[in-house]
C-alpha cells in the first residue's frame, strides 16, 4: 500500500482538474 503516492496522485488530479 502506498497512501502517499495515492494522495499525491489524487492531489495532482484535483489540482489540474480544470
Amino acid at each position: 500500500n502506498r497512501p502517499f503516492i495515492e494522495t499525491k496522485y489524487a492531489a495532482y488530479m484535483l489540482k489540474y482538474d480544470t
